[in-house]
């Protein structure tokens, strides 16, 4: 099977802007700590550094942030394929299995 890697990208970006993702990212007790702790930190240099450069940081920390999700969600993407190719043929998951064990056993 050949991948348009587009693809991944336009299904990325969509799950992205979610109103779903977008209220679970609100009420997560994670995110709102570190989101809490990182300004407080940029705060702390406000009139040290220029608005500019902190701005500048946190694109940077955003595009971070952002590469981060899209890597998740592409994960997440080729494990659903994976799922769905284990629930269409349990066979090829159970001879992995057998393979696997049978290489151990080989190996010790």
């Amino acid at each position: 099977m050949i991948v348009n890697p587009q693809i991944y990208i336009d299904v990325a970006e969509r799950l992205l802007q979610t109103e779903v993702l977008t209220n679970m990212e609100a009420q997560n007790p994670a995110i709102k700590y570190t989101c809490k702790q990182l300004y407080d930190f940029l705060e702390k240099f406000r009139g040290q550094l220029s608005n500019e450069v902190l701005e500048e940081i946190t694109d940077y920390i955003g595009d971070y942030i952002s590469a981060t999700a899209d890597c998740a969600i592409l994960y997440g993407i080729q494990a659903g394929v994976a799922l769905n190719e284990i629930i269409d043929n349990p066979n090829l998951y159970s001879q992995y299995m057998l393979d696997n064990f049978i290489q151990a056993d080989n190996e010790a």
